[in-house]
């Protein structure tokens, strides 16, 4: 488990979502059921993966938090 700051950037636009979480990886997969099943809470990102899928965005850790 990695606690840090991550981001999920929609490829086409370029637009970047930003978050932390003391468990990333869970937080991130977290992110992609909820934008899969369409309840995501940011309609913005949510708009973005109707339109493009999952296949459309990318993820990445920004910064590796320490205890």
């Amino acid at each position: 488990m990695t606690r840090g700051i991550y981001s999920i950037t929609h490829s086409s636009t370029g637009r970047v979502y930003v978050g932390q979480s003391r468990h990333v990886e869970a937080r991130i997969q977290g992110h992609f059921s909820a934008l899969k099943r369409g309840e995501h809470a940011n309609k913005e990102l949510q708009r973005l993966h109707d339109k493009d899928g999952q296949a459309g965005f990318h993820a990445e850790l920004v910064e590796i938090v320490e205890d």
